[in-house]
Order: structure tokens, then sequence, then C-alpha cells
């Protein structure tokens, strides 16, 4: 999706949604907002489908989010929020330097690590079902 708003005919719409959720999202690690932070982490990777003007894109990944989100919230926990923020801030940045090549390649790296995050979080959880 990152590659796709590179051509996108609504670049300038994006650099200021992207701004926006970002400034929401420090808000929400600042004071410790989990519901807040939550969402702001969802809208991130939302809004790059909404600019890649591809709706079967759009549809597939909204497919998948619904049944990742479930598993994501093994690893809410102050040290990951802090981590996934400082990714997104990262890919803000590429972003917002015209450099989407980077951009992609910080949210596949960023995929990975929430991947690990995921699966570390549910380990421990069916540890302490035990």
């Amino acid at each position: 999706a990152v590659q796709f708003c590179k051509n996108s005919f609504s670049q300038i719409p994006l650099f200021y949604e992207l701004e926006e959720i970002i400034e929401k999202e420090k808000k929400a690690v600042e004071e410790d907002d989990m519901l807040l932070w939550k969402d702001c982490s969802e809208d991130i990777h939302v809004v790059f489908y909404n600019h890649a003007g591809n709706r079967y894109l759009n549809e597939s990944a909204a497919k998948i989010r619904a049944r990742v989100e479930l598993l994501s919230t093994t690893y809410y926990d102050n040290e990951n929020i802090k981590k996934i923020h400082e990714s997104h801030l990262e890919i803000y940045t590429a972003v917002q330097n015209k450099d989407f090549d980077k951009a992609s390649n910080l949210m596949r790296e960023h995929l990975q690590h929430s991947m690990m995050y995921a699966l570390k979080g549910y380990a421990a959880y069916k540890k302490s079902e035990k």
C-alpha cells in the first residue's frame, strides 16, 4: 500500500492525515492511553490503504486486519508501544521526505517486529493458562 501511495494523486492529503495521526499517537503514548493508541496505531496502517487508490488491496487488508486484531492485543505493553510509536515516526518521516521506498522497507520491518511481539505475547498467554 505504501508503494501505491508513491504515485498517488492524494499524496498531500496523505501527509496531512499522517501528521494528524502521529500527533494523536504521540499524545496517547505520553498519557499512557492504550485505547487511543490502539486506534492511532490502526489508523497509521489504514491511511496507506485509503490513499493507495487500489480498492482490492484495501478490501483484502480489511479482511486480514479483522483476523489479526485480537492477536495484536497480546503485545500491548508500554515497552512495545514505545517501540511501535518510534517505528511509526520513522515511517512518517520517510513519507514526509517522499522516500516511499524507504517507507515501504520500514513498514515491512515494522510489521515483522509486530508479528514477533504478537507471537511472544501469545506464547506468554498460553503459558499463563497452564
